[in-house]
């Protein structure tokens, strides 16, 4: 018998990694989000899976959950090897940028 993950295990699991010209789509029909290097990118996904307004809002609020904008989109355009990790949680793309020394876990 094969036990469920629980819904941040799956969201892990999950985790892909991009450049930024495959995730530009998203941003065009209005559902990229980017998460602040601040916030874990499982956490952020959890509370919009779950639809924590609270949650969701605070993130909003501190500025650390963001809609991309053209201003953020001209400077991804402008950096040639610009990854992000990802995830999905239709109908919204969580991205978070990748630091140059971190692995994905």
């Amino acid at each position: 018998m094969s036990e469920e993950l629980s819904l941040p295990e799956q969201l892990k699991s999950q985790i892909d990694r991009a450049h930024w010209k495959l995730l530009e789509d998203h941003h065009k029909r209005g559902a990229l989000l980017l998460v602040s290097l601040t916030e874990d990118l499982v956490d952020v996904g959890v509370a919009i899976a779950q639809d924590n307004v609270q949650k969701i809002k605070e993130l909003l609020d501190n500025g650390h959950l963001i809609r991309t904008t053209e201003e953020l989109v001209a400077g991804f355009d402008k950096e040639e090897n610009l990854e992000f990790n990802f995830i999905i949680i239709q109908p919204y793309v969580l991205i978070q940028n990748v630091k140059e020394s971190e692995d994905m876990q």
